[in-house]
């Protein structure tokens, strides 16, 4: 409590105590809110319509922003302009590490959306990043057995990831058909016209995307036919655990990876029973050819044995 003299007010001798108590002191954002954006109404539904940033190194920032903006886009201005209404949401969306940067920038020293956004690319988007960007796009190649749409997705994503990459269309159209396989590349000439084909890079890449929508198509088609091919081949499977049957597997066997014998369909069944039952027959037929021959034989030795004693009591008669 101050102290009074007579003639003038003395400040108070500070206290031991006074320096062990924590004060904080009311403070402002970093980011300057016009009393507009200030009063606008902010309801948790808004807040849950918002992507979150932590800060961590394997965050894409780029990706948080293009989810940001898509965000905003649905919530209502109610008189604010779009970027006004960025600033309003930002600081609702900074978890964790980026939280704790964002509390320690300088009290409004953000005054504009572009400041903002420069701000947060500077902190969590570094120049490391772009060139390792470049370098995937400028490397990047099919992986094996993957589909075209598959490699033309996966290419999409790495320029999406980053935009400022520095390629012209026409070097983009050439860094793909040249990461492609022979045979996918030939399917892009055919497309094209011929090699090469006397188009530009927005043809050649409308071209992708046509070959894409073919690939993703027969894709999804594909693996049904594969579906249910192993479903037919194993479909028996479970219901052989269910009767107790053993299969010499366990379930743990089956998803950890080990496969078990596929049970033969029944149509196959029926094919090996009728082709036991024709060997076990031309087995009857052999023996009884040998059985045959066996009494063919002695019947012959029994005659000649009687021709012999024939002639024995004609040549004693005569």
């Amino acid at each position: 409590m101050a102290n009074y003299d007579g003639n003038n007010i003395v400040a108070p001798v500070p206290r031991w105590e006074d320096i062990q108590r924590p004060m904080i002191l009311a403070s402002r954002s970093c980011i300057r809110l016009s009393e507009k954006m200030r009063n606008y109404e902010f309801k948790s539904k808004h807040v849950k319509a918002l992507p979150q940033f932590s800060g961590h190194p394997i965050e894409d920032p780029l990706g948080f922003i293009k989810e940001f903006y898509l965000a905003v886009s649905t919530l209502p201005l109610k008189g604010l302009t779009e970027e006004e209404l960025k600033m309003r949401c930002f600081s609702h969306c900074m978890k964790e590490d980026a939280r704790e940067w964002l509390l320690n920038l300088p009290e409004e020293s953000l005054t504009t959306w572009v400041e903002v956004y420069e701000a947060f690319m500077l902190r969590f988007y570094s120049p490391h990043q772009i060139e390792e960007f470049r370098e995937k796009i400028f490397y990047f190649s099919q992986l094996h057995g993957e589909l075209f749409h598959e490699t033309w997705e996966r290419f999409k994503t790495l320029l999406n990831q980053c935009p400022h990459h520095g390629f012209t269309n026409l070097m983009l159209s050439e860094i793909f058909y040249k990461a492609l396989t022979p045979f996918y590349q030939t399917q892009v000439d055919i497309a094209a016209g011929g090699y090469g084909g006397n188009v530009t890079a927005i043809e050649k890449m409308n071209v992708y995307e046509k070959l894409a929508r073919n690939s993703r198509l027969k894709g999804v088609q594909g693996r049904r036919v594969e579906a249910h091919e192993v479903g037919t081949r194993y479909g028996n499977f479970n219901g052989a655990f269910a009767k107790g049957t053993n299969l010499n597997h366990t379930p743990n066997d089956f998803l950890h990876g080990i496969q078990p014998q596929p049970q033969q369909p029944s149509s196959m069944i029926s094919k090996i029973d009728k082709l036991e039952d024709m060997i076990s027959k031309l087995v009857d037929i052999q023996t009884n050819a040998q059985h045959a021959q066996a009494a063919t034989e002695a019947a012959i030795k029994n005659l000649e044995i009687l021709s012999q004693e024939i002639i024995q009591i004609l040549r004693t008669n005569l």
